[in-house]
């Protein structure tokens, strides 16, 4: 259900706006920002095969400035969801509050699920 929560928090930003989340990703730096204390957690979608893979993820903001993690290190963020400006448009950011290093998962890949509601339930 990664990918859907992630879509959930982009379309109602206004509703999700100050509440405390936890994620997990690979950390990869964004050679366009002009902060050394952001980064992006990502992950890679797999619609059909790993062949067509699509990059996503979050903008995280630090208090304290990389690197102190190497790049592609696999993390787990938790802080407040709010939104920063990009080039005119509003995305999702999270404010840090935790960050550690974790383990590379073993399917380092997420996956849509054709049955959202039925996974949440659970």
């Amino acid at each position: 259900m990664y990918s859907e929560t992630i879509g959930a928090f982009e379309l109602f930003k206004d509703q999700f706006r100050g509440k405390t989340v936890k994620l997990s990703g690979f950390v990869y730096e964004d050679p366009g920002s002009d902060s050394a204390r952001e980064f992006v957690v990502g992950r890679f979608l797999v619609q059909c095969c790993t062949a067509d893979a699509y990059p996503f993820g979050v903008v995280v903001s630090s208090v304290r400035p990389l690197p102190w993690f190497e790049r592609d290190a696999w993390i787990e963020v938790q802080g407040t969801l709010q939104t920063a400006l990009r080039n005119g448009r509003e995305i999702l950011a999270v404010s840090a509050e935790e960050i550690r290093e974790i383990p590379r998962p073993a399917t380092p890949y997420v996956y849509p699920n054709d049955h959202p509601l039925d996974a949440f339930d659970k």
